[in-house]
C-alpha cells in the first residue's frame, strides 16, 4: 500500500482510475474464499451500498444492520425491491422464503462482513484517503480541508456528518476519478474507530480533541480517548503521519517518537503554533507559526475553537503537499454552513444565531464565550435560549451545572431552557415546548426590537426550529 509519509511529500504521483467503482461477486469469492455466497453468480455485480431498505438504490449490496429496536435482516426482501442485486446476510438469521433464490453473502457478523467487504474497495481506489476524528468538530475541519483540496482537483466526502463503518463504506462506493477522499472517524460502538482503520486504510489523518460525547456508550472519557487514539495507533504503525491538538491534555500524552507526529495548538513547541486568536463581528482571525515564519489566517466563522479546525486543515494539507500560503488564501473563501453559529437579522433590527446543530461540552464553551466576547460589552438586549446536551454519561448533570454557573456570569438580560437538566443547569426559565418560547421571544421582540438571541443545544432539542419559525 502506498505510503504518505514519501510519496505524497516527496514524489506526489497516484495513478487515478477513471472508472465508476463495481464490485463483482468473483471478487469478493477470489479474495474470501472461505465465504459461503448462496445463489454465486460470478458476473453479479454491485455499483452501490445501502442501508436503508426504504431509499431506492439500484445495483446496490444490502447491509442489513442490526439495532437495539429492529433487525435489517426483516427488510432485505424489500431491499432486494428497491434495487438492491446483493445482501450480505448473518448467517444465524433465518433466511426468508422470499429471498431463498437471491444472492446472498453469508457472514458470522453483519459488522465485520462489510468491513471485509470495505476492505476490498479500499483496495481498488489509490489515491490518498484523510481521516478526520475527535469528540467535536470532525465536520468542520473535513469541510474545510474540501475547501483547500478541492483547488486541485474533485473531493469525495460526505455531504453531512456521516463517520460510521456503513456510511464511509457507502461513500467510497460512490468512488469515481477523484483525487482525494475525506473520511470522518466516528464511533456508535467499542472499537468503531480501529475497525474504520483497518477497513478504509487512511494515508494521514488529524485527531482534534477528546470529550464526554459518547461517553455514556463506552464507561467514560477515558474510554473516548482510547477510541480516539486508535486513530493514531494505526497511522503510527503504518509509518503514516498523524496531525494531533497537542492543547488537549489527554492527546498530549501520546508518545511522539519518530517525526510522523504533527502536533498543532498554542503550545510554542507545536509544528503549527496558534496565536493572537480574536473575535470580531466580521469572524475569527489568527495567526500560525510555522518554522519560524507566521501566518494570518481569516475566516468568516464565529469561534475562536476554529481556529483549531482550520489550523488541523493547514497542517493535513501542507503534508499533502500544498502551500500554507495558498491553503490560507482558500480558507478565507469558506462560508460554514447552517446550524453553527449561523447569524440572521431579521426585520426590526433583531440578530438571531443558530448554533443548534449540536452541542457538548467543548461547544457548549465555545459559544457562550463567541457570544460573550461580540456582544457581552454592548447595550443590545441578549437572550439566550439553550437546552439539553446528549449522551453525556454520568457526567451529564455536572456538565451542566458548568454550563449554568457560566451562564451567571455573563451579562445576559433572560434565558431561556428547555430540556430535562434544567434543575442543574439552574437560572433562566425552564420552558415546556418550542411553541411556549415562541411566544415568549416574540413578546420580547416586540418590547425590544434591538436584541440579540442565540439557540445552543443538542439537535434532538430542535432549537433550529425556532431560528425557522422567525
Amino acid at each position: 500500500m502506498y505510503t504518505i509519509s514519501i510519496k505524497i511529500i516527496f514524489l506526489p504521483i497516484f495513478v487515478v482510475n477513471y472508472i465508476v467503482m463495481r464490485i463483482y461477486l468473483k471478487e469478493i469469492r477470489e479474495n474470501y474464499p472461505d465465504l459461503e455466497i448462496l445463489n454465486y453468480n460470478p458476473e453479479i455485480f454491485f455499483e452501490n451500498i445501502n442501508h436503508d431498505s426504504r431509499v431506492k438504490v439500484p445495483n446496490s449490496l444490502f447491509v442489513p444492520i442490526i439495532g437495539e429496536k429492529f433487525d435489517g435482516h426483516d427488510f432485505v426482501k424489500d431491499a432486494f425491491t428497491s434495487g438492491s442485486v446483493v445482501s450480505i446476510f448473518q448467517k444465524n438469521k433465518n433466511i426468508h422464503n422470499s429471498i431463498k433464490d437471491e444472492p446472498l453473502i453469508l457472514v458470522d457478523d453483519i459488522y465485520i462482513g462489510l468491513k471485509d467487504i470495505a476492505k476490498l474497495i479500499r483496495r481498488k481506489v489509490n489515491v490518498p484517503l484523510i481521516s478526520i476524528t475527535g469528540s467535536t468538530g470532525k465536520t468542520t475541519t473535513r469541510e474545510m480541508i474540501s475547501q483547500i483540496l478541492s483547488s486541485k482537483g474533485k473531493v469525495l466526502k460526505s455531504n453531512s456528518n456521516i463517520n460510521t463503518l456503513w456510511g464511509n463504506a457507502e461513500i467510497l462506493m460512490k468512488y469515481d476519478s477523484h483525487k482525494y477522499i475525506i473520511m470522518e472517524f466516528g464511533m456508535d460502538r467499542k472499537g468503531e474507530i480501529k475497525t474504520q482503520c483497518e477497513a478504509f486504510d487512511p494515508d494521514i489523518g488529524g485527531v482534534l480533541n477528546v470529550g464526554h460525547v459518547h461517553s455514556m456508550q463506552l464507561g467514560g472519557i477515558e474510554n473516548v480517548f482510547l477510541e480516539k487514539r486508535a486513530l493514531t495507533d494505526y497511522l503510527l504503525s503504518h509509518n503514516r503521519k498523524v496531525v494531533i491538538n497537542i492543547d488537549d491534555e489527554r492527546l498530549a500524552r501520546i508518545s511522539s517518537e519518530g517525526n510522523n507526529i504533527i502536533w498543532f495548538g498554542n503550545q510554542k513547541k507545536a509544528m503549527f503554533e496558534i496565536k493572537d486568536t480574536m473575535l470580531s463581528k466580521s469572524g475569527t482571525s489568527f495567526k500560525i507559526k510555522n518554522r519560524d515564519k507566521e501566518y494570518t489566517v481569516n475566516l468568516n466563522l464565529f469561534g475562536k475553537g476554529y481556529a483549531y479546525n482550520a489550523t488541523c486543515a493547514l497542517a493535513i494539507c501542507n503534508q499533502l503537499d500544498f502551500s500554507i500560503e495558498d491553503s490560507v488564501s482558500s480558507l478565507k473563501q469558506y462560508q460554514g454552513f447552517k446550524g453553527r453559529f449561523d447569524i440572521k437579522e431579521i426585520k426590526g433590527g433583531t440578530i438571531l444565531i443558530n448554533d443548534a446543530y449540536n452541542a457538548n461540552p467543548i461547544s457548549m464553551k465555545m459559544s457562550l464565550d463567541t457570544f460573550e466576547e461580540i456582544w457581552g460589552i454592548t447595550e443590545i438586549y441578549k437572550i439566550l435560549v439553550l437546552g439539553d446536551m446528549k449522551e453525556l454519561g454520568k457526567v451529564s448533570s455536572d456538565e451542566h451545572k458548568k454550563a449554568g454557573e457560566k451562564v451567571k456570569k455573563m451579562k445576559v438580560d433572560k434565558v431561556y431552557y428547555l430540556g430535562e437538566y434544567f434543575k442543574d443547569f439552574n437560572i433562566g426559565e425552564q420552558k415546556e415546548s418550542l411553541e411556549s418560547v415562541y411566544s415568549e421571544l416574540k413578546e420580547d421582540i416586540e418590547r425590544k426590537p434591538k436584541s440579540v438571541i442565540l439557540f445552543k443545544a443538542s439537535n434532538s432539542i430542535e432549537l433550529s426550529k425556532l431560528f425557522e419559525m422567525f
